[in-house]
């Protein structure tokens, strides 16, 4: 599968709040919380959309502190 990746858009952090994993993966589930969708929009920080060449938003990434799981983040 081809994707492509720009930043992310409100609809699409929205659409990854509400996303739930089992078991262990629960750490990766979405959040609602008006800091965690600020942060992903925040131009500082680098969250990605991945959609395909029809334009269907498949996932998304980040890197950097943003991409800290579990714990403290660490900020430079």
């Amino acid at each position: 599968m081809q994707v492509t990746f720009r930043p992310m858009t409100e609809a699409e952090a929205r659409a990854v709040a509400g996303w739930r994993y089992d078991g262990p993966y629960a750490l990766y589930d979405g959040s609602d919380d008006p800091a965690t969708l600020a942060e992903m929009l925040d131009p500082a920080n680098p969250y990605y959309a991945a959609q395909t060449p029809a334009g269907e938003f498949v996932g998304y990434f980040c890197y950097g502190p943003a991409a800290t799981v579990g714990g403290e983040r660490h900020r430079a």
